[in-house]
């Protein structure tokens, strides 16, 4: 987060005039590798988030953000594991996810410390109970007329099931650099470059623009390592409206690659998720970004009542002989049907219900090569206090 947008005339005003953030999340997801709610065949835990940053202070601000995961004793006969963290058998963990301070000059802000990113190959995802956090520097410009420049330096970083900060790949980090341009009407230009060093560079660039009730996109992704291996090349098309109230979404993509190069995916959190237009909640960083694959995504959302909104997706995700795919080894594709609900009806609380089947999946929570359906559930409340 960044600092409250009032300024203040006294360093005591700056700490008594910040805000005050919280938020509560309890989350359950199980599957048919035995049976659906069944203890050996579910995961869940709950989380506590508690935040605060100040008010501006001659351009100085500060923020910190605390984390807790705990089991709420699940383990004993609901869940037999917890998905999101270092956590044993009904366990807490803690630890300080945010403590960043910025400064902002003119056009310029920067943000050093402990945060949290929003980058195309850096992310702090949000799919979690907790987002996955960065030690990082970061400097934002924009004197340049209809154009933000970004610069950073990301040190270490803390993946979903860890309660430390470690390594981000090696001590020597990683670079980025990036550039948005918003001059032309409706079509927004961004291109992002980064050097994990030793490691690997990526760069993702993207445009969208309207045609008329229809908004089209396109990207490229693509994941250089410094190993022998081939570089991967990725591609994606999308367009997408809305008819009749309900939001029509559908993409293409497709990557180059072997099966030792590296997916296109987001490099932090152990490339889990990824920015492909084609990747669904899960054909994620695995499936959709894999090398050498095809991908096809269509979706349909909705809101089917007042603060209820529903979102129908379907994934195809043909693997050539080079993938990477996780299922390669026993199907040459991969298929995801998903249905997710969002109800927002109760003041600061949002519940999330989602089914996903799963073609051919493998993986810690399902049995390889079988067909797995999934439920996931999740309540998120959060509350802020302060001007």
């Amino acid at each position: 987060g960044a600092v409250s947008g009032l300024s203040a005339s006294t360093l005591a005003d700056a700490l008594s005039s910040g805000k005050v953030s919280g938020k509560a999340t309890v989350w359950y997801q199980t599957g048919d590798k035995a049976d659906l709610f069944d203890q050996a065949s579910s995961i869940g835990d709950a989380g506590l988030q508690l935040g605060y940053v100040t008010s501006d202070y001659n351009g100085l601000g500060f923020g910190v953000t605390g984390y807790a995961l705990d089991s709420l004793n699940l383990h004993y006969d609901v869940v037999s594991g917890t998905p999101h963290g270092p956590l044993g058998v009904n366990e807490t963990s803690s630890w300080l996810g945010e403590a960043y301070f910025t400064y902002k000059i003119d056009n310029t802000l920067v943000k050093v410390g402990r945060q949290n990113l929003a980058t195309p190959f850096a992310n702090s995802d949000g799919w979690a109970v907790h987002p996955n956090n960065f030690e990082a520097v970061v400097v934002i410009n924009s004197d340049l007329p209809n154009t933000t420049l970004i610069g950073a330096f990301v040190n270490k970083e803390r993946t979903k099931n860890s309660g430390t900060f470690n390594d981000f790949y090696t001590d020597d980090g990683a670079w980025m650099v990036a550039a948005i341009y918003s001059g032309i009407k409706d079509t927004p230009i961004k291109v992002f470059a980064y050097d994990v060093v030793d490691v690997a560079q990526a760069v993702y660039a993207d445009v969208s623009t309207k045609m008329g009730d229809v908004t089209i996109a396109a990207q490229y992704l693509s994941m250089m390592p410094d190993f022998d291996a081939d570089d991967t090349h990725g591609f994606g098309l999308k367009a997408s409206t809305k008819v009749s109230g309900v939001s029509l979404t559908g993409a293409v993509s497709m990557t180059t690659g072997e099966q030792t190069s590296l997916n296109v995916a987001n490099a932090g959190d152990d490339m889990i998720k990824t920015p492909i237009y084609t990747a669904t909640i899960t054909a994620d960083g695995d499936i959709s970004a894999a090398t050498d694959t095809i991908g096809y995504k269509l979706s349909a959302g909705m809101s089917v009542a007042k603060d209820l909104s529903t979102t129908l997706s379907w994934g195809y995700y043909d693997h050539g002989e080079d993938s990477t795919a996780t299922p390669a080894n026993t199907s040459d594709d991969s298929m995801a049907v998903e249905l997710v609900a969002k109800y927002k009806g109760f003041e600061n609380l949002t519940i999330f219900g989602g089914y996903f089947y799963t073609d051919e999946a493998t993986g810690a929570y399902s049995n390889a090569g079988d067909d797995l359906n999934t439920v996931r559930v999740w309540r998120s409340e959060e509350r802020r206090v302060g001007k």
